[in-house]
């Protein structure tokens, strides 16, 4: 009987120059333009921006591009000053180091915000309008938030992939492993928001091209153990030396983004059920609507058939329509009035008082222009 020799494992002699100078200047390119990138996207995704929001956007308007364009100038800048330091024998892989932490760093704070947010219930929800509403007349977004948060159990399972490789791209030695976890994960986000029409399909693509980036870095070494079966040599990076004060800043850091993403959803959470009282919560049915003392016709295009009081800053109305309209609402308990706003121009649609006089039976009196309209609720859920 023929006995048929096992392969052994072969080193890999070094790339060819060619290849070698084709990797250098591809790392430097994208390693600085996604560092670059890294320093908006965390701006954009903080607790801060949110404050300065309407200003962003008031700066520019297409501030997402105008980041991009800039972050792949940093990138030409960049390599050509590497280029030109590899020509005097200078040594480059502390910058490398530098960028892949960048990269890295940025991930880490994206998918703990990602993951809690699944924790806490700020994702995959379905608010009382949209389960009200027929499937055929659901949105890409709301179709694929009702089907993804059905189980909870679930949503808990897509969290933990996104913390947990966020935890191992907290320290160097994961970080390959953090990323191999983590790829399926953002390519799976990415395409569903582009085949669902779900907004953020630029960032999730960034996200996406970061995750690749750190696992270019370790290409060769992938390569060889996925493709040749062979073992690899890693070369030697000269990294800068460790030292008490990074291990500390480095702990600060990871404290700082597991406070500000916990502490960010767990808040979120809690705010929607703040600001509104707790019986107005639900589903209200009208069961009368009056225009200056008048009674209207349900059959009226412009004439409430029910009202969602889902969260304290967003209510939807259903008229004769079969999607419910969504409003900005401000409401103020202590005086009991209630402002609605357009979610696009913010102009104001309606504005006055409510009365609840018992738990299930609520009178909204109301201004629309030089119109007075008065809509009698009683909720059924």
């Amino acid at each position: 009987m023929a006995h048929t020799k096992l392969a052994q494992p072969q080193l890999i002699p070094q790339n060819h120059h060619w290849l070698e100078k084709f990797e250098n200047r591809f790392t430097d390119f994208w390693g600085w333009s996604l560092a670059a990138l890294s320093v908006y996207l965390f701006w954009v995704n903080s607790p801060l921006a949110l404050i300065f929001e309407d200003t962003r956007y008031a700066l520019f308007e297409s501030a997402d591009l105008l980041a991009l364009v800039l972050s792949l100038a940093v990138g030409v800048v960049m390599t050509i000053r590497a280029e030109a330091k590899r020509r005097r024998s200078e040594n480059v892989g502390a910058s490398r180091y530098y960028l892949q932490t960048a990269v890295r760093y940025l991930l880490v704070y994206i998918f703990l915000v990602y993951g809690f947010a699944k924790v806490f219930g700020q994702q995959f929800y379905s608010a009382a309008s949209t389960l009200d509403t027929a499937v055929g007349e659901l949105s890409g977004l709301q179709l694929t938030w009702r089907f993804f948060g059905y189980s909870y159990a679930y949503t808990l399972f897509v969290a933990a992939a996104q913390i947990i490789s966020a935890m191992l791209l907290m320290f160097r030695r994961t970080t390959t492993l953090g990323a191999v976890i983590l790829l399926p994960v953002i390519t799976n986000i990415v395409i569903i928001n582009f085949t669902h029409h779900i907004p953020v399909k630029l960032y999730s693509s960034f996200y996406l091209i970061m995750v690749n980036f750190l696992l270019f870095l370790d290409f060769r070494r992938l390569k060889a153990l996925f493709w040749d079966n062979r073992t690899f040599a890693q070369p030697t990076i000269q990294l800068p030396p460790t030292s008490k004060w990074r291990r500390v800043i480095k702990t600060l850091i990871i404290t700082a983004f597991f406070m500000a993403t916990i502490g960010e959803n767990y808040y979120a959470n809690k705010s929607d059920a703040s600001g509104i009282e707790p019986t107005m919560k639900g589903v209200w049915e009208v069961t009368e609507y009056r225009v200056n003392e008048l009674p209207v016709s349900d059959s009226q295009a412009a004439v409430w058939q029910r009202v969602y009081f889902d969260f304290a800053f967003r209510i939807a109305i259903k008229t004769e329509n079969p999607k419910p309209k969504y409003y900005f609402s401000t409401f103020d308990i202590a005086n009991r009035t209630i402002r609605l706003e357009e979610m696009q121009s913010k102009a104001v649609f309606v504005e006055g008082t409510y009365e609840l006089s018992t738990a299930d039976r609520m009178i909204l009196n109301l201004t629309q222009g030089e119109d007075r309209i008065r809509v009698t609720l009683h909720k059924i859920s």
